[in-house]
This record gives structure tokens, C-alpha cells and sequence, in this order.
């Protein structure tokens, strides 16, 4: 199942799909807290738009580091963000299930939106979490964007999603503690430390 250009569909990565009209986004940036000069990391990018957002937040003292293999859709962020004037945005074509290539210790935030439920986590997943706090700075943060686990008309089945609960069992014993968690409708935006 998928919501109207909402997905991040591997079939087709032209399209640009996302999931950041799904909700409130205002309500997701307020949750996350961005402050001027802040490096964030978005994980799975697609078309880039948590990422663009987030670039007026952090400021030119900041730097967001959008991340997808689809070369695509990464093209597409760079036409945006030029438009924009968004020069803090650094497009980086990889895979995310493989060590990322940013340099440990230099994050503040990693932002994974409706991505887990793609990942094949018993495989690669383990692997991006471990990674996620090796490039995470002390005091740093790893934000994950989920839908619910539900019924719905759109977006991944029940069975593909995962409860906050389940998030929490998958981070902890990667060396993370919840520090927050926020109702977002059909979806919820649940924030992690280190240690």
C-alpha cells in the first residue's frame, strides 16, 4: 500500500516520494529542536524535503547531510536546494545499510523518516543503528519518524511497522536511551540519547 506520491517506493525512484505531507511537519521540527549551527543527518532522504526544511533551521553556521542511494533523487534536492539558496544541504549518495560515510562524533541530530519499515533489519539494520551512534556527537540524538503500527489505508501494512515499543527494544541494546516520544496522528516521532 501506498499514500498518493507518499511512499519511498524502491520501484521507482524517480517519483519522489515522501511522507512529509503526512502529517504535521511543523509539529515534528518543533519536537526535534534545531538549533542554529546544529549537523543533521537525514537518513533515506527521498526528495529531500525533511531535509530542506531543516536547513533554514540550523542556519549557515549548520549543515544537513541528506542521504539516499536513489542518484535521482538526489539531483532533484540539489535543483531545490540551489533554488532555495540552501547551500547547508549536502547531498550524499549512499547506502544506508553500510557503514555511512560521515566521520564519527560530528552529528547533533539523525533523522530516519518511514524508513525502518524498507529496512531489512535482521540483516543490515542492527549495522545502521551502531552506526548512527558512532556518528553521533555526546549529547547527540537519533530521531526516528514512524507510522504507527495500525491499520491504514496507506503507507506500509500493520505487519511492516513497528510500535514504539519495538523501536525502543531494537535501540537500547545499541547503546541508546529514549528521551522522547510524540503523537503525530498515524505516526509518532520517538527520540533517542546515548547512553
Amino acid at each position: 500500500m501506498s499514500a498518493p506520491g507518499g511512499e519511498h517506493g524502491a520501484g521507482q525512484p524517480g517519483r519522489g516520494p515522501t511522507s512529509f505531507s503526512l502529517h504535521d511537519p511543523e509539529r515534528v521540527f518543533a519536537a526535534l529542536d534545531l538549533k542554529n549551527g546544529d549537523v543533521f543527518v537525514d537518513l533515506g532522504c527521498g526528495p529531500g524535503d525533511y531535509s530542506l526544511h531543516a536547513s533554514g533551521l540550523v542556519g549557515r553556521e549548520g549543515a544537513v547531510y541528506a542521504l539516499d542511494k536513489w542518484k535521482t533523487m538526489l539531483d532533484r534536492l540539489n535543483l531545490k536546494a540551489s533554488d532555495r539558496g540552501a547551500g547547508n544541504i549536502l547531498p550524499v549518495a549512499a547506502d544506508i545499510t553500510r557503514p555511512l560515510p560521515l566521520r564519527s562524533g560530528g552529528v547533533d541530530i539523525c533523522f530516519m523518516a518511514m524508513v525502518m519499515h524498507a529496512l531489512n533489519l535482521p540483516k543490515a539494520g542492527m549495522g545502521l543503528f551502531r552506526e548512527m551512534r558512532r556518528v553521533l556527537k555526546p549529547g547527540g540524538r537519533a530521531a526516528i519518524l514512524n507510522f504507527k503500527k495500525e491499520d491504514r489505508t496507506f503507507g506500509p501494512t500493520k505487519d511492516e511497522s513497528f510500535s514504539p515499543g519495538e523501536v525502543e527494544d531494537i535501540m537500547m541494546p545499541q547503546g541508546f536511551t529514549r528521551k522522547s516520544l510524540t503523537g503525530l496522528g498515524h505516526a509518532y516521532l520517538i527520540q533517542f540519547g546515548l547512553g
